[in-house]
């Protein structure tokens, strides 16, 4: 892998890297494919720089800010952040102020509940998550429309109480039911899946091949 020094457009999607710790580096190094602008929180600064890719924002406690100063020292510039709030939320606010209104986070798996719940207030921002084992759109439109191949596994799951989803293209369609718990079901064939919900926002989630 290797840093990333291009001229960055607002209308990507900036990355806030929440938890690497468990993170395939494939799907890392696609993520960064577009250059994004990147926001690490501290726990995960020393692993990310360590693969070598820049970092463009650090949120980190007050006593560490010297320390992470001199440590990525060779990376300049990037502008340290002392944590004043929830690191993620913060994170969020910085990439809000500099006009980015597509953020993708990496976070593990056994937060994404939490993580979600933590997004939802920010509702002028399109967010993906990206765990170890997934992808999660956080979909804020009622209808969710686009082409997969066959095999592809792909699952729902309401946030809002009551959501009723619909799907078209899985081996296993719902039809107007209301499901509590994450469904997942295969692609059947080659083409548009959509899905629809009665409620949003909702979670759209695609596992990693």
């Amino acid at each position: 892998m290797s840093s990333h020094h291009i001229v960055r457009d607002q209308q990507e999607p900036a990355l806030i890297v929440e938890d690497i710790s468990e993170f395939p580096i494939k799907t890392l190094n696609e993520i960064l494919g577009w250059s994004p602008t990147v926001v690490c929180l501290e726990k995960s600064i020393i692993q990310f720089a360590a693969y070598g890719l820049k970092i463009d924002h650090l949120v980190v406690d007050k006593t560490s800010m010297n320390t992470f100063a001199e440590m990525l020292s060779y990376q300049w510039p990037f502008q340290i952040h002392e944590k004043i709030k929830q690191p993620l939320v913060q994170a969020i606010e910085i990439l809000n102020k500099n006009e980015h209104t597509s953020i993708n986070v990496l976070c593990n798996s056994s937060y994404l509940s939490e993580l979600i719940q933590e997004l939802l207030p920010f509702h002028e921002i399109d967010f993906c998550v990206f765990t170890e084992t997934k992808k999660v759109l956080l979909h804020k439109k009622s209808v969710f429309s686009k082409w997969f191949p066959k095999g592809s596994f792909l699952g729902v799951q309401s946030i809002v109480e009551n959501t009723c989803f619909s799907t078209k293209g899985l081996v296993d369609d719902l039809n107007n039911k209301m499901t509590d718990v994450s469904y997942f079901s295969e692609v059947k064939e080659d083409g548009k899946v959509s899905i629809s919900g009665s409620n949003v926002p909702f979670m759209i989630f695609e596992s990693y091949n």
